[in-house]
């Protein structure tokens, strides 16, 4: 009798090093778990209160016996607890899965969406060539794809929408010498809403909403009472009267060669005392955890693009006619504001 192959190991051999590499797999699973809870409303449920898990169930639509299987994934990975037993609850880590500034659910939502693990399977491609897995895979740049793709507009929305940038950029740059706030390459409309609000002689305008995100980026601007003074134009068309212009994550997205040509189309509008904000993640010996060097990778494979370090920053700014005037808001792991001039 001929045994069937094995779907996975028996085990896993008794070693810290085997046991570091096990930690991979077992995060892939759950990553994939716990985007799949997220969707599923079954994060949102939990932070309202801890219900049993067929009351959860029943509020998501899940199947109960799977579902405790999944929070028990989670719980041994110490993202939720379960006090008493069949309530389960988000602990410390697990509430960075809720929505708002700092959670992580989005990103996981969108790192585990089917076009972006369509891609990652030819991460191949991208370690070869250097080019985007996710063209080779899809046969357009994901800036196409997300024009016609809601669901995955929508998933990049939310990732974003987890940016610190709304507190880092008012904590960081004088605000009130200005009028008009300029969002380039939306991915969201959460900064522009939150300066906005915060800010009410200011008006702004969101450039490069995907045409697939703009009602719902129109509506979370109506829910936050900003819509009459923000403008959504079609097209990529710079405005000329802006105060202060906005890269929120959007240069990583770029080889140098694009990076430095978005940059180069921002010199004309930069007129004496305009600022340009480049907000995002800048690598440092400083950092403790691996996950820039993991946007690296993502990066590289999603888009061809890249995380930068200042001095390279400083360079494609150079290049581009521009001079990095400050950083803000320098920690380790977390976002930063550079502040950029014209020469």
């Amino acid at each position: 009798m001929t045994a069937s192959p094995r779907p996975c190991p028996a085990q896993v051999p008794d070693s810290s090093a085997a046991l570091r590499l096990a930690r991979f797999f077992a995060a892939g699973c759950l990553g994939q778990a716990l985007a799949a809870l997220v969707r599923a409303g079954v994060v949102r449920e939990m932070a309202r209160d801890r219900p049993s898990v067929d009351e959860l169930a029943h509020r998501t639509g899940t199947d109960p016996a799977t579902l405790s299987r999944f929070l028990r994934a989670g719980k041994a990975a110490g993202v939720f607890v379960e006090d008493p037993p069949h309530h389960f609850a988000l602990s410390d880590t697990g509430e960075l899965l809720a929505e708002g500034p700092g959670s992580l659910g989005g990103l996981l939502e969108l790192a585990n969406t089917a076009p972006v693990l369509a891609a990652w399977s030819a991460a191949e491609h991208t370690l070869r060539t250097g080019e985007s897995a996710f063209a080779a895979v899809h046969g357009s740049s994901v800036f196409d794809h997300l024009a016609q793709a809601p669901a995955l507009a929508g998933a990049v929305g939310r990732a974003m929408g987890a940016s610190v940038a709304a507190e880092l950029v008012p904590a960081s740059v004088d605000l009130p010498s200005a009028r008009h706030v300029v969002d380039v390459g939306a991915g969201g409309a959460r900064l522009l809403t939150a300066l906005l609000a915060a800010q009410p002689h200011l008006v702004g305008t969101l450039v490069g909403v995907p045409t697939a995100a703009r009602e719902q980026v129109a509506e979370e601007l109506r829910r936050s009472g900003v819509r009459s003074r923000c403008r959504l134009p079609d097209g990529e068309v710079l405005p000329q009267d802006g105060d202060v212009y906005l890269l929120c994550h959007v240069l990583p997205c770029l080889d140098d060669e694009d990076a430095v040509s978005l940059l180069r189309s921002l010199v004309p509008v930069l007129r004496e005392g305009a600022r340009l904000l480049v907000i995002g993640f800048v690598p440092s010996a400083r950092d403790r955890t691996p996950v820039i060097p993991a946007l690296d990778v993502w990066m590289a494979a999603m888009c061809g693009g890249r995380q930068r370090t200042e001095h390279e920053y400083s360079a494609l700014l150079d290049r581009a006619g521009l001079l990095l005037h400050a950083r803000h808001g320098v920690r380790p792991d977390t976002e930063c504001v550079l502040e950029v001039v014209r020469r």
